[in-house]
């Protein structure tokens, strides 16, 4: 059920849909980042049975590198993961490997940005304009904003509230499953989320229309959304038949 809840939001979500045909890398980073997970699960799978795997994960880690300039927010997931999980395995060399895999070319792709455009952000993000006598950036609001602007501006506000009643009731139930829930929310989940949600309250605001900073994140804040939905319908029904 959680499954195919999760499949449902993300399939009929009008952002994805849209940014799926409107060009950019949007569509793709998200794909990436989905292949990135599902992946590094099935190798953490493997290696806890004993069984090896080829780091192919850390090569898709590197591909969301070099795609958008948040994607190192997404090694939050790594750290958990590797790391914070109950069932981690001793650091080893299958551990070098991968970093190896996602860290040279990582490496490379810095050395040459660097030389190349002069620094290690687009320029979009670190050149600004003026406009009515203040500095912005041309595509991000900036993350001071969020403390001393207009909340209304927010990128999450209008994504929550901008899109009809539904929508809003939809995922401020999820949200109110997972922060009631007992269940453990998978850690691809609440990670890949966070990270996102990071990013998109440092950018706070976006200059192109349907919510594009919500995509990459979307079917990981998806999976969230049905395990929180699952659980409240659990406790409607225990506590009531008719319900």
């Amino acid at each position: 059920a959680v499954g195919l809840g999760a499949a449902a939001i993300v399939a009929t979500n009008a952002s994805l849909a849209i940014w799926s045909v409107a060009g950019l890398e949007t569509a793709s980073f998200a794909l990436l980042l989905t292949l990135f997970a599902l992946r590094m699960e099935s190798e953490l799978k493997a290696r806890a049975a004993g069984d090896s795997a080829l780091p192919i994960s850390a090569f898709l880690f590197f591909l969301c590198w070099a795609s958008r300039p948040e994607a190192p927010a997404y090694g939050l997931y790594i750290v958990v993961r590797r790391f914070m999980a109950g069932e981690r395995p001793p650091l080893g060399r299958a551990d070098l490997h991968w970093l190896l895999v996602a860290g040279l070319p990582i490496a490379a792709y810095e050395v040459f940005g660097l030389a190349y455009f002069g620094g290690l952000l687009p320029a979009t993000h670190t050149a600004g304009i003026h406009f009515a006598g203040v500095l912005v950036t041309a595509k991000l609001g900036g993350g001071s904003s969020f403390f001393g602007g207009n909340f209304s501006r927010f990128l999450g506000t209008r994504f929550l509230f901008g899109q009809g009643p539904l929508f809003s009731a939809l995922w401020i139930a999820g949200a109110l499953g997972v922060v009631t829930g007992l269940r453990r929310i998978p850690a691809a989940a609440w990670t890949m989320s966070v990270a996102g949600l990071v990013f998109i309250a440092y950018a706070f605001t976006d200059w192109m229309h349907r919510y594009r900073f919500f995509v990459p994140p979307l079917p990981f804040l998806a999976i969230a959304c049905a395990f929180g939905i699952e659980r409240l319908a659990g406790l409607v029904t225990r506590q009531s038949g008719a319900a």
